[in-house]
């Protein structure tokens, strides 16, 4: 049995209390938090958002394989000692993400920034060398059967290499957003990250359906299939919409709800929210977990159709890992942004009662903000902490817990741990703003209307005032009124709110794709300056910008928004009414001759215009 600790730790004014406790003995409860209290740090570099899925456990279960994408460095952990027998050093800014391992001794890491695949010996923890393979891989897997290993990025490349790094195919889906990667006997199954969907694909490469989580209607009500559409392309349901799936893992033929693939994702409110103080912390009767971003996890079949999802649960803020142990028995989630909350980080339950809406979960305190989850076996859960760098192993059988030192390089920064901290209302800024990003959702504000969550990333100190209506005259009325009003975080320093806007404004847009045709960007880059078609008159300056509210048809006055990194940030509009930048320029969604003169130019003019827009 586990004796309870309270540990105690200050970052950047934010007072960690956490517990360790494990086994039937209650999980104490946490001091409240305070955002507005204590000294402020900055990191000694940039800090990277919050990603998950960072942990590996080897086919053996002997080692442990971390990345950290804040430090460039890859963790090789002997289980039995619980220690650090290797450390791999990548090159500054890899930012190293998923990890896969293949038949002879060697993992491979996908490099988020650094563009390629990572090699390495697990025996000797030599770096065998890197593959380039893309702009911005995300997810990666083993295929055991062909001896290959499937790259999945977010330009929409899907890239096969062999073990060795050799290249052996390599396709383009269309839309991109790729993220996790599952193998099955004849083909692929891969999610698109901001929308949830799960894509279907032969070995061929070719796009063989696509589906999403099944809608949660509410009070217990679930529907099969991937739920209806209403006329805004939404779908409908008082369960909320399924975006943004951090991750998703295979489930073996043995596990007690069988054979699929599990995967842990947002819900988005569809009801109409509240501008007013607490207003995000929406709920109704059928949907009483409080949050307009709720967490929920589904299970789709072998073929990625959906079967069946679990209401949102409660508790959970930011879930960015979901891991099932060895024995198929138990599922564990990992949720940064209850950091700040008094609710745990880790959730332990069982998994055969799991997608029912399992009422006791083992709940585990540890402090820090912990990024990613793995079993060795089934009593063995791996915890990792991105601040303080740390692998914990905990015993779910009751023995003691080991914790493990990665790194002793401190990443400590009051913005990054404000901008996942979870507030009163149960949501983060990185809810809606997942990995520095966006969510891809047009939310419904009572007294607004429709808005799209707007892109972050590349620096927005600047390019005030802020929000679409341009209602928001500088970063610290964007963070008093959102954060602290409508989020529930209550009053604080303006240090602190400048250590958040600090960090906002120095998130990194991500890479783009190589272009396939660098004659039609060059055409493109000419229509987008022409005194003719316009964009430059708006779209100017450093952040492609110029400030200004105006009226280009679509439907008011609005800020125009910078174009840093568009080619991600789909769908456009503050109505979110194009899902692809083609659609943008259709004049019943993008306002027509008003929005920029594009209506002479075309069918080929307009992508020369886009493939320039995707270079940006």
């Amino acid at each position: 049995m586990r004796i309870d600790l309270n540990v105690s730790r200050t970052l950047g004014g934010l007072s960690l209390l956490a517990a360790l406790g494990a086994g039937c003995t209650p999980a104490p409860a946490r001091a409240p938090f305070e955002f507005q209290e204590g000294p402020l740090i900055e990191s000694s570099a940039p800090p990277v958002a919050i990603t998950g899925g960072t942990l590996l456990v080897s086919n053996d279960r002997a080692l442990a394989i971390a990345a950290d994408p804040e430090r460039d460095l890859v963790s090789i952990i002997d289980l039995a000692t619980a220690t650090v027998r290797t450390t791999v050093s990548l090159p500054e800014r890899s930012e190293p993400g998923r990890i896969a391992e293949d038949g002879s001794g060697r993992i491979h890491v996908a490099l988020r920034r650094g563009g390629g695949v990572a090699h390495i010996d697990l025996a000797t923890g030599a770096l065998l060398g890197t593959t380039q393979v893309c702009a911005a891989p995300r997810g990666i897997a083993y295929d055991a059967a062909n001896d290959a290993l499937h790259v999945a990025c977010q330009g929409g490349e899907l890239v096969s290499l062999s073990s060795a790094g050799d290249e052996l195919a390599r396709t383009k889906i269309e839309d991109g957003d790729l993220r996790d990667v599952i193998v099955r006997p004849d083909g692929l199954l891969v999610t698109r990250f901001r929308s949830a969907r799960m894509l279907l694909i032969s070995n061929s490469g070719t796009l063989m359906n696509e589906s999403a989580p099944p809608q949660d209607f509410g009070c217990g009500s679930f529907g099969e299939g991937g739920g209806g559409f209403d006329d805004s392309g939404r779908r409908g349901g008082s369960g909320g919409d399924a975006a943004v799936a951090w991750r998703a893992i295979a489930l073996s033929a043995t596990s007690p709800v069988g054979e699929g693939v599990l995967m842990v994702h947002q819900r988005a409110q569809t009801e109409t929210i509240s501008v007013e103080t607490g207003g995000y912390g929406g709920s109704s009767p059928c949907n009483p977990v409080p949050g307009i971003v709720k967490t929920s996890v589904s299970m789709f079949d072998g073929f990625g159709n959906p079967i069946q999802t679990r209401s949102a649960i409660p508790e959970a803020v930011l879930a960015v890992d979901i891991a099932v142990s060895g024995d198929s028995t138990r599922v564990a989630m990992a949720m940064p942004g209850n950091a700040s909350t008094p609710f745990a980080q880790v959730r332990v339950s069982e998994l055969g009662d799991f997608m029912g809406g399992d009422t006791a979960p083992r709940r585990i305190f540890t402090p820090g903000q912990v990024t990613a989850v793995a079993f060795a076996g089934s009593n063995r859960l791996l915890v990792q902490s991105r601040e303080p760098a740390t692998i914990t192993i905990e015993d779910l059988g009751g023995g003691e817990a080991r914790t493990i030192v990665l790194s002793d390089d401190s990443r400590a920064d009051t913005g990054h741990f404000l901008f996942h901290a979870g507030a009163t209302a149960m949501v983060a800024c990185a809810s809606c703003h997942a990995e520095g990003g966006d969510d891809g959702r047009t939310w419904d504000f009572d007294s607004i209307g429709p808005r799209r969550t707007q892109a972050i990333a590349g620096g927005i100190l600047g390019t005030e005032p802020f929000h679409w209506d341009g209602d928001m005259a500088d970063f610290r009325m964007l963070e008093h009124q959102v954060f602290g009003k409508r989020m529930g975080a209550g009053e604080i320093s303006l240090g602190h709110a400048d250590a958040l806007g600090g960090f906002v404004d120095g998130l990194t847009p991500v890479p783009n794709s190589e272009p396939s045709d660098m004659d039609a960007v060059a055409r493109g880059q000419e229509l987008f300056e022409s005194d003719e078609v316009g964009c430059a008159s708006c779209h100017s300056g450093p952040m492609l910008t110029n400030n200004a509210s105006v009226d280009v048809g679509t439907g008011g006055v609005f800020q125009v928004p910078q174009l840093i990194g568009v080619a991600h940030h789909a769908p456009y509009i503050h109505t979110g009414c194009a899902p692809t930048l083609r659609d943008r320029f259709d004049p019943l969604c993008g306002g027509g001759d008003r929005h920029g003169k594009t209506s002479h130019l075309t069918y080929m003019q307009v992508d020369d215009l886009i493939a320039y827009l995707r270079t940006l």
